[in-house]
């Protein structure tokens, strides 16, 4: 979105390393190209999750509806076939609202997750956030984006790494301690 687009400008303004100036040059040229086109900047970008939060409405066929709008995209687009992952919250609301994070298998494949023991606080999340991302190098195909989920099972915990992703890059947990 803009916020990332946004920050890669930020940073380019700011770094001084001529070969993160060249990376960051052109990641912001793929994103014009991308844009001029109407296509995904990378072409591993296929995945699309998909967050379903669910209030009081009539809805007929919500699942069969979803998998259709993926199906036109994926030939009108063009993004790679695949099944998408459906998440539906229950809501206690008046509306329906669908968010699609599409997510490439560079990034997916390095997912990580620890289950770490209450006395390592908070610096035992930062340092695993920091071993994590050192570990993964290039690989997620940068710019790197890190969603952190914190508590709950290791699914709960995964699915909300994966949400934390749909926030505006560079907006902080309030939270001083967190953030």
């Amino acid at each position: 979105g803009n916020d990332v687009k946004k920050a890669l400008e930020d940073a380019l303004k700011v770094e001084d390393n001529e070969l993160a100036r060249l990376n960051i040059e052109a990641i912001l040229k793929n994103i014009k190209l991308a844009e001029e086109k109407q296509i995904p900047m990378c072409q591993d970008t296929g995945l699309p999750v998909i967050f379903v939060k669910l209030g009081n409405v009539e809805v007929e066929n919500l699942r069969a509806g979803i998998e259709e709008g993926i199906e036109k995209a994926t030939k009108e687009i063009p993004i790679r076939p695949n099944i998408p992952p459906i998440d539906i919250e229950l809501i206690d609301e008046d509306y329906l609202e669908i968010t699609i994070l599409p997510k490439g298998f560079g990034s997916e494949n390095n997912n990580a997750m620890k289950m770490a023991l209450p006395a390592e606080g908070i610096q035992g999340i930062k340092d695993f956030v920091v071993e994590s991302v050192l570990k993964a190098k290039g690989k997620p195909c940068p710019p790197t984006v890190i969603g952190v989920g914190i508590g709950g099972t290791s699914d709960l915990c995964l699915k909300l790494g994966k949400k934390a992703l749909l926030g505006e890059v560079g907006k902080r947990n309030p939270d001083p301690e967190i953030a």
